[in-house]
């Protein structure tokens, strides 16, 4: 369906899990970047993360010099949003030590290693090899997250490494760490946010908080919460559409287009 609208010339802006088509295996992505250039179009995928938070990191690392290794971590307890079709996939609630677990994760989020090549293109790089890590923590007590409950000594944590290989050296990595409530083992603490670390010459570290615009927080609901979600995830893309519409034909990335933003209202 990508392939036949790009091949009658119609550009294409996406959050579904898509940045640059190379976790959708080799013929898949050539044949979307064929029909791009075929109908003189563009695919561009983004959300927040993967997506955003990589052109976050990218500007960030522009600051400093000689830079050898740049982490974006996503770090948030994602309890209010267990019963997403987006998390089916992960294995919440699983028994610890469970088979395929960890290998299941990994192609779950599979378009994080994308983010990878993302990050990596904007410093200017392209990575050797992708290496994913994945571990777990468990619940110490029963858990009653919405839509998906949790027992005791069941995966309640997951933690997720992307790293891109330069050389033999991890230069970029990705890394997801998300839980269902704090009563897990090991004990994580999450950020509720997103971190860039940059080591370079100076050393960088920029926090994103995300908050909502409501003043009266007690109001809120999980309604509220998800539509914080969903705006950080489609906003990026839908700012980047006159830009995707001025781009070359193809797939195209954060590295090929002007740094995105919004407006003032």
């Amino acid at each position: 369906m990508i392939a036949r609208l790009l091949g009658h010339g119609v550009n294409i802006v996406t959050s579904a899990a898509f940045l640059n088509g190379r976790s959708l295996g080799d013929e898949a992505r050539s044949t979307i970047e064929e029909a791009g250039r075929a109908g003189g179009a563009t695919i561009f995928g983004s959300g927040m993360n993967p997506g955003y938070a990589q052109l976050l990191a990218g500007v960030a690392a522009g600051a400093s010099m000689n830079v050898r290794h740049v982490r974006v971590v996503e770090s948030v307890d994602v309890a209010m949003f267990a019963a997403d079709a987006n998390m089916d996939d992960l294995g919440w609630g699983l028994p610890a030590g469970s088979p395929g677990h960890a290998e299941a994760v990994e192609r779950a989020v599979a378009v994080f290693a994308d983010g990878v090549d993302v990050l990596a293109g904007l410093l200017g790089v392209e990575v050797d090899e992708r290496r994913c890590t994945v571990e777990f923590a468990h619940a110490t007590a029963d858990l009653d997250p919405p839509g998906r409950p949790i027992a005791a000594g069941h995966v309640a944590g997951i933690d997720v490494r992307w790293e891109g290989i330069v050389d033999g050296r991890p230069i970029v990595e990705l890394h997801q760490r998300w839980v269902m409530s704090s009563r897990i083992e090991p004990a994580w603490t999450v950020e509720h946010g997103y971190l860039v670390e940059v080591q370079a010459e100076p050393n960088i570290r920029l926090k994103l908080d995300i908050w909502p615009h409501q003043e009266d927080l007690a109001s809120l609901t999980t309604a509220d919460f998800h539509a914080i979600g969903m705006t950080i995830t489609g906003v990026p893309v839908v700012n980047a559409i006159a830009a995707v519409c001025a781009a070359a034909p193809g797939i195209r990335t954060y590295a090929d287009l002007p740094v995105i933003t919004s407006t003032i209202a």
